[in-house]
């Protein structure tokens, strides 16, 4: 069993088992010397100001062999999003409705049910 540091409790201690259980699963089980170079590369993104437990979960996830850097993105709406695209396009080609092609539908209608 490889000793593990003492910030590795907890949370961290839990996402470490899914993150082994989940190179198990993968088919891709870590060596003692595989595992205490992910325990350095987890203390390496510590020192640097991560959180090493999102590091763990997106490793999770996406079913990395290693850990990276987060890519803390906000996510910006686009510069013109669907809706109001949409918005746009229908003020543009949308008319009022037409009272002779309401009566003609409805004359119409009115046939198509007598047949």
């Amino acid at each position: 069993m490889i000793p593990l540091p003492i910030w590795m409790s907890g949370e961290i201690l839990e996402a470490w088992g899914e993150y082994v259980a989940q190179r198990i699963r993968d088919k891709k089980a870590m060596t003692p010397r595989s595992m205490l170079a992910r325990i350095k590369r987890l203390q390496e993104l510590k020192d640097a100001g991560h959180d090493p437990l999102h590091c763990l979960d997106e490793a999770i996830n996406g079913h990395w062999l290693d850990f990276y850097c987060p890519k803390d993105k906000p996510i910006e709406a686009a510069a013109g999003s669907d809706a109001d695209m949409t918005a746009k396009y229908l003020a543009e080609h949308t008319r009022e409705p037409d009272p002779q092609a309401r009566e003609k539908i409805a004359e119409i209608r009115s046939r198509l049910r007598r047949v």
